[in-house]
């Protein structure tokens, strides 16, 4: 019941709703990859088509309605990625979109970030996972946005170092932004036939970054806003670290960073915090 409520929704639909779309296709490629793979191509549609040029995405979509369905075609990934292998059947999705940045909503200026980034990513990849074939040149563009929005610290901000007219320039390079791009380069290590070679290092730099903030209890979150009714948001600030650390963590198979046992310490934490 609500699987169909969800997919009766406008990808659209909401105030960000790329992560919504990406959390989607998440979710439909676990439940079922077969039976829902062309909701999963729409999600990958979305995605695919709401890239801005340069590699990043922001909050929203087109406007626009994906295709009910989508042209078949041969594999042609890599053979050991997923249960895909070349030769199979693949549904492919394009790009229609220009390579323009839309103009800025609701805020007044590019909000295109290397969180936003992260979960288009997460999308992408269960789509391809499913044999839904995405273009190279998106993740091309990714990849180019992730290696050079790293600082020489090893680490990456909310905002592309470029995107100069972002009102949320000044958030400075952190923890929570570093892991979720370990996590986006992990996903291009994967599914990119041949990787560059500065992409590894690039790993490398971002944990050595991460080692020195992985506080990883409630009371060292990074601090969020009050909201007008008085809810305090660091909680969400938490979460979300948390899972860019397991993300980072699992993807390149790391037990341990910087000495510290991070699934441990996060999972007591969640355990610690969970109300009755």
């Amino acid at each position: 019941e609500l699987v169909d409520r969800v997919l009766k929704e406008d990808l659209d639909k909401g105030g960000y709703p790329t992560y919504s779309v990406s959390v989607r296709a998440m979710a439909l490629a676990q439940l079922n990859p077969r039976k829902y793979q062309v909701q999963i191509a729409q999600c990958a549609w979305w995605l695919v088509n709401t890239q801005t040029h340069n590699g990043q995405w922001d909050y929203w979509g087109l406007g626009e309605k994906p295709p009910s369905n989508f042209p078949k075609g041969a594999w042609p990934g890599k053979v050991a990625t997923g249960e895909s292998s070349k030769g199979e059947s693949a549904l492919l999705v394009k790009r229609t979109a220009k390579w323009a940045d839309r103009p800025p909503k609701n805020f007044g200026s590019i909000l295109r970030n290397t969180s936003t980034a992260q979960y288009a990513i997460l999308g992408l990849y269960a789509a391809y996972r499913d044999k839904v074939w995405i273009p190279p040149e998106i993740w091309d563009r990714a990849l180019k946005a992730a290696l050079t929005g790293q600082n020489k610290n090893g680490a990456w901000g909310y905002v592309h170092p470029e995107d100069k007219g972002s009102a949320w320039k000044n958030k400075g390079y952190n923890g929570p932004m570093t892991a979720s791009q370990l996590s986006v380069l992990a996903f291009l290590h994967d599914v990119l036939e041949t990787p560059p070679a500065e992409l590894r290092p690039a790993v490398d730099r971002g944990f050595d970054f991460l080692a020195g903030k992985l506080n990883m209890q409630r009371a060292g979150a990074l601090k969020g806003p009050v909201t007008m009714e008085g809810h305090d948001t660091t909680g969400v600030y938490f979460y979300y670290w948390l899972y860019s650390v397991e993300r980072a963590g699992i993807l390149w198979g790391r037990e341990s960073v910087g000495g510290t046992r991070w699934y441990a310490q996060g999972a007591n934490e969640l355990l610690r915090l969970q109300n009755p």
